[in-house]
């Protein structure tokens, strides 16, 4: 089985204990999640844009705390770097400014990743800069 395959299920459920508000299998789960060092597959970024919705209303800061963490040993894990922007972006914890940063820390070691890429042009979008969230959104 494709590692990409079983990261997007484990978002999947991951997503699902989070709704049922069940927090220790979350917390089980995204432990899991963040061990792992999955490619981005358009499956994946689905999943991971899937998840960012359900943070809308949940408390971000300890996820985003745990994926730091995690950074800190692998700073080049692509993967866990989308699901954090794509966290803290659905997130009521984090302004636009906390978003920036996080997203010029990611577009630093990959400049070419299209979802960071459109990340900032969305963030500068919600910024009310529009003629420069232009050239960034895809």
């Amino acid at each position: 089985m494709h590692k990409w395959y079983v990261a997007r299920n484990k978002i999947k459920s991951l997503i699902g204990y989070i709704r049922l508000d069940k927090q220790d299998r979350a917390e089980k789960e995204f432990k899991e999640i963040i061990s792992e060092d999955s490619k981005i597959t358009k499956e994946v970024t689905r999943a991971i844009y899937d998840l960012g919705e359900v943070f809308e209303v949940k408390k971000a800061s300890s996820y985003i705390n745990k994926i730091n963490s995690t950074l800190r040993r692998n700073p080049k894990n692509i993967f866990l770097r989308l699901i954090r922007q794509e966290i803290a972006y659905n997130s009521y914890e984090y302004n636009e400014k906390d978003l920036l940063e996080i997203n010029k820390k990611d577009l630093e070691l990959f400049p070419d990743e299209p979802n960071f890429i459109n990340f900032k042009g969305l963030i500068l979008w919600n910024l009310d800069k529009h003629d420069s969230a232009i050239k960034y959104i895809d």
